[in-house]
């Protein structure tokens, strides 16, 4: 029995260990403490408090279902977790020659198949050359939709003070009063492709693996990228390729306004008075088109141009908000035709609150 007991402990911390790599992207305040204190009714005052607690158990059964839940959500981190969005439309003989053919992307040599769905460890994480996507596996969303899953290699870095004792006998720097470093972060991404077989779409999800905030230029990078595997798979059968014609977003910023539904976190505008605003709500869950200066200073100009948004809804299956942002800048007021070709996907807990914002995106 304790051999079992001492076997489902390390499982159970293994599961905790690769959540807590995906934090960046599937955070623990918002989604993971209140999923184990909804369906385990697991709490405490952090990660490893409620790790401690989770694997301390000594009922074999307790465990097992707390390790079948852990499972479950970090399934979900890695479907569904915050990520940046470019959508693009796709030809039926494109859609049939991806499906057919994804599989010769497969090296089954690569760390990251081998250890799918779990991360690598960062010792041999940091041994990987570059940041571009490895094709590990298709998972089926429901009947429309496959998702082909990409692991990455991503950095990011973090400034840390170091203590200047470390240099008392060094003279270039021991008259320094602070001291700090830069060290290097390694994260394992995981990178999705959605295929939408109904409506012959193709979404392309950039991980939010790190603390650096998702740019455009990143997530175009990485996105034309994915592209490139994917039209070598059509090329090889001498057939169209897709363009490079993403989804224009910039239109839903003031139909997201417009819509009664859901609640408006945060507002970038320009009034016909030409002053830039920015607004935002310190709370989750309040509307900020019922806030009475807002509302006020609306009702004082007769018209705004609206050029970013941030829109979070009722979860439909979740424990916290889903919500878009659709982070445009002041200078597309001004042109003849704005665009917008990413958004930014956050706080999806579930398939089903995922799947709801992706239908506010089409």
């Amino acid at each position: 029995m304790n051999q079992t007991i001492n076997k489902l402990r390390i499982e159970c911390k293994e599961y905790f260990n690769q959540l807590n790599a995906r934090k960046n992207s599937y955070s623990f305040q918002k989604l993971i403490r209140p999923i184990l204190k909804s369906d385990l009714h697991i709490t405490g005052t952090g990660f490893q408090n409620i790790e401690d607690k989770t694997s301390a158990e000594d009922d074999v059964d307790t465990l097992k279902e707390s390790i079948i839940k852990l499972k479950d959500i970090y399934k979900n981190s890695v479907l569904y977790g915050n990520c940046g969005v470019m959508i693009y439309e796709i030809s039926d003989e494109q859609l049939n020659l991806i499906i057919q053919n994804i599989n010769s992307l497969i090296d089954t040599n690569s760390l990251f198949v081998k250890s799918f769905p779990l991360s690598i460890p960062t010792d041999q994480l940091k041994k990987i050359k570059n940041s571009q996507g490895q094709f590990c596996k298709i998972e089926k969303i429901n009947d429309d939709i496959d998702c082909l899953v990409f692991c990455a290699r991503r950095l990011d870095r973090t400034r840390e003070k170091i203590d200047n004792n470390n240099f008392i006998n060094q003279a270039n720097l021991s008259s320094y009063d602070e001291i700090y470093g830069y060290k290097i972060n390694y994260h394992q991404a995981f990178d999705k492709i959605f295929i939408n077989k109904k409506n012959n779409l193709i979404y392309f999800f950039i991980d939010q693996c790190t603390k650096s905030i998702l740019t455009e230029e990143t997530i175009r990078y990485f996105v034309t990228d994915y592209i490139k595997k994917l039209n070598s798979l059509i090329e090889n059968k001498k057939k169209e390729t897709i363009k490079n014609n993403p989804t224009n977003f910039f239109k839903l910023i003031s139909i997201f306004y417009n819509n009664n539904e859901g609640y408006i976190k945060k507002l970038d505008h320009i009034t016909d008075t030409n002053s830039t605003k920015t607004e935002k709500m310190r709370k989750n869950g309040v509307d900020l088109r019922l806030e009475p200066f807002h509302e006020g200073g609306l009702a004082n100009v007769q018209n705004t141009n609206m050029y970013a948004i941030h829109k979070s809804w009722d979860p439909v299956a979740g424990v916290a908000k889903p919500t878009i942002l659709l982070p445009g800048n002041n200078y597309q007021i001004t042109s003849t035709n704005p665009k917008l070709e990413y958004a930014i996907i956050e706080d999806c807990s579930t398939k089903e609150d995922f799947l709801f914002l992706l239908e506010k995106l089409i």
